[in-house]
């Protein structure tokens, strides 16, 4: 009893750890994970998605970081597993993930289909992700809401309940179509 005791007690911190060594809290967490789900909904309601697919057929999508890859690594491998799932891909067609810091996504030579922006970001990087989605026509997602109203094309605003949150300045500037019916359920950041 003794030892089931202790080792629970062990369990338990070795949990606590590992979150403390990605540097997540537990809200921050949930919405992560939420807006992982909504980055899917937000890539499938692009009318344009079909089109940006890579050679072989699939989507290349981003997880870009600021300084924790081992966040960005634990939500890209989420990502792909949800991707992957009993629906299969986004629209039917198959996803890649990769994990790039915000340097690396800005030198790289392959344009993502999407990108999910693990962590908050200071305020040069994020505007660089910004214009790199607008020049590309790529949605930037953000799981925090501020990054909205900061220029991403896309996120999450929890209300009563969690609905995509929408940069209309930004998708007007990046010709991203996304879906009527989308963006009708969409709320709408208008600066």
């Amino acid at each position: 009893m003794l030892k089931r005791y202790l080792l629970s007690i062990a369990l338990l911190m070795l949990a606590i750890s590992a979150h403390a060594a990605i540097g997540v809290d537990e809200a921050q967490e949930r919405r992560i994970r939420s807006g992982l789900k909504l980055f899917r909904a937000v890539l499938a309601a692009d009318e344009d998605i079909a089109s940006k697919a890579d050679s072989s057929g699939a989507l290349c999508l981003s997880v870009v970081f600021y300084g924790n890859r081992q966040l960005a690594e634990g939500f890209a491998a989420e990502l792909m597993t949800l991707s992957s799932g009993t629906k299969g891909g986004i629209r039917k067609l198959p996803v890649k993930v990769r994990v790039l810091s915000w340097q690396e996504m800005n030198d790289s030579l392959e344009v993502p289909a999407g990108i999910y922006v693990v962590e908050e970001f200071a305020e040069d990087a994020l505007q660089r992700l910004v214009r790199y989605g607008i020049e590309h026509q790529v949605i930037v997602y953000s799981p925090y809401e501020e990054h909205v109203a900061r220029g991403v094309l896309g996120g999450l605003i929890i209300e009563t309940r969690v609905r995509p949150y929408i940069n209309m300045k930004t998708l007007r500037a990046s010709k991203v179509r996304l879906k009527s019916f989308f963006l009708k359920v969409a709320k709408r950041y208008d600066p």
